[in-house]
Formats: structure tokens, sequence, C-alpha cells
């Protein structure tokens, strides 16, 4: 399964001042992560700060929030996440308002959800806080509406995470409830739901969360997470040993990724998996070629921690002993460094 991130993808609010004094509010997708190019986003970022000009102004504090926010759900900086964070509440408890500090709150919290090793009990805490300060805040429900989607949607994912699934799906349920009312529906939500699904086995209802979210991806042309959910999608089908839909799915998401030429996690697991299934139909030549591009990949970037028990190399070793009828003509690690370490043909 991959994790698609949600937390600062959700955070709307960022007022940009252009010009010399018109005032305009950006919309959200002008600054948020699109296709999974974080680091994009925060040239955008830093843009409308070169802008906006005043370090000190509630329109910096705003960015700087939402830097924080990308800086803790993208890149694994709990430094510069934090740094930016704590400069958008000192402001905003100077001159901000209640829901200025909630949207902060939120976002601190997704520090400690989505950075590795960090406390779940402060997730929690600043998800409180969050919640808390957006139902004391008397602006605008929309707004409010928004930030209450986004905490419920962090919330659902630390208590996906916890495998309390039916927790789970109640927050994911009332921040997609949030979003169908403002007619905003995020795919995020509906991805998590169909993860929750299939880990109770529910395959059905996962695919149906799933083709939701691949709808609106597909309306918002957004080919990276595209190819994550069809990803998602062949998952369920080699699940219900539908190997065929299985593969094809592995390969409308192999041809995102590699068009992208981005997320080579992703080509690995939509390598492998079409090996699999291809194994599963006897059909062992595929299973090989598909197998070794899986483990040439990991090869090219030892760097990659998505395999640690090594089960690409393993399984193309068993693909190889089937391919050969277990004769096993020439010793498989001889073999593994001949194909896959120096890229000859294997046919």
């Amino acid at each position: 399964m991959l994790t698609i991130l949600s937390g600062c993808q959700d955070n709307r609010k960022v007022i940009i001042q252009t010009d010399n004094s018109s005032e305009y509010t950006i919309p959200y997708d002008e600054l948020q992560v699109q296709h999974g190019d974080y680091e994009s986003a925060l040239e955008r970022c830093e843009e409308q700060l070169d802008i906006i000009g005043e370090s000190n102004s509630i329109k910096a504090a705003d960015v700087y929030s939402f830097m924080g926010g990308i800086y803790a759900g993208y890149t694994n900086d709990k430094k510069q996440a934090v740094d930016y964070i704590n400069k958008a509440m000192e402001i905003h408890q100077k001159e901000g308002t209640e829901l200025d500090l909630a949207w902060d709150y939120n976002r601190m919290a997704e520090v400690y959800l989505y950075i590795e090793g960090e406390s779940r009990e402060k997730a929690v805490e600043y998800l409180e806080k969050a919640e808390t300060m957006c139902i004391k805040s008397e602006e605008h429900e929309r707004d409010k509406h928004f930030l209450m989607a986004a905490v419920y949607s962090n919330r659902g994912f630390l208590r996906y995470e916890q495998g309390d699934y039916e927790s789970a799906l109640k927050d994911y349920n009332a921040a997609q409830r949030i979003y169908e009312m403002e007619v905003s529906p995020d795919p995020v939500v509906y991805m998590y739901k169909g993860h929750i699904y299939k880990e109770l086995d529910e395959y059905d209802q996962a695919e149906r969360e799933y083709l939701t979210a691949k709808e609106i991806y597909i309306k918002r042309n957004d080919p990276f997470h595209e190819a994550s959910v069809n990803l998602e999608i062949a998952s369920v089908y080699l699940e219900r040993e539908e190997y065929e839909k299985s593969i094809d799915l592995n390969m409308q998401a192999l041809e995102g990724y590699t068009a992208l030429n981005y997320d080579i996690e992703g080509q690995i697991l939509a390598y492998a998996n079409i090996a699999y299934a291809c194994r599963e139909i006897r059909d062992y030549e595929n299973a090989l070629d598909n197998a070794i591009a899986a483990c040439r990949l990991l090869e090219d970037d030892v760097s990659l921690e998505i395999d640690p028990e090594g089960i690409c190399k393993a399984n193309l070793s068993l693909y190889y002993s089937e391919w050969t009828d277990n004769k096993m003509e020439e010793d498989f690690e001889s073999w593994y460094k001949r194909v896959v370490l120096d890229g000859e043909d294997w046919r």
C-alpha cells in the first residue's frame, strides 16, 4: 500500500497581497503540492513571500504555516516544519484569529503524524487544540468546515495507523460529509477508506472507494495520484485473484509513473505485482521480465527502503527456478549478477 499524505493538501487559507495595493485570496491549489512535487510548491511559497515583503505580517504567517505543513507532510524535515509553524504561531498569537491558530495547531499535529519516529501523543494534543480553537472561532463557517475536515482526516490517519479501523472510518466519514457539503470532495479520504476496507478484507467496498478517488484525480488532471490509486485497485484485484485485471491496472500505474519520470518506489511495486500476477497465470517469461525490472531499480538506488527483506530478489529466484523447471542451469547468484547487475539480456 502506498501512503498518500493528506494533511497539507487540505489547508486552504493563504491570503496574498500583490502589486502595491490590491489584495486577493490565492486558491489553495496555487500553493499546494501538485503531483507529489513538493519542491515546486515550496518555491511557489517563497515567491509569494517575496511578493508580500513584510516578513512579520499576517499574510506572511499564513504562508509560513502552509510551508510547515508541506515540510511535515512530504520531506520528513522536523526542524523546518516546526520552525515555520512556530514562526506562524508567533505572529498569529499577536495579530491573528482563533481560526489562524487552529490551522497552525493542525499543521503542528502533522509534524507528529507524518514524520517518522515522532510522538503520536503530541499529534493528539495538537489535534485537540485545533478542534477546540476551531469550535470557538466565530469566523466564516466554510473556513471552519474545511479546517474541521482536515482535523478529522488527520485523526483518521492516526487511528488507521494504530489499527483502530472502526474509529478511523468514523473520522474519515465525518471529513467526507464536510467535503461533500462544500462540494469539494477530497480523494485522500476515499483512498484511506479504501485502505481500511482492504485491511478488513472487504475488497468490493475497497474497490468502490478507490474508484471514487480515481474519478476525482482524473477530473483534477492529476496523473501522479491517478497512478497511485491504480496501484491500489490492482492490489485489490490481486487479493481477489483477478490476475489479468491486476496486470492491466499495474501497467496503467507504471505508465503513469514512467511518463512523469517519478516515484521509483511506485514503479518497483508495479513491476513486482505484475511479475507476481504473471507467475500465477504461469506466464513465467513476463514474470521474469518484470521481476528483473523491479530488482534493477532497487539495485540502482540502494538507499530505497521499500524492500528491506529482499523479497523482490527472493521472488525473482523463485520465478527463475520455475522457468528453468527447477533445473537451475546456471547458479542463481551468478545469473542475477549477469542479468540484473550487469544488465545482460536473460533470454
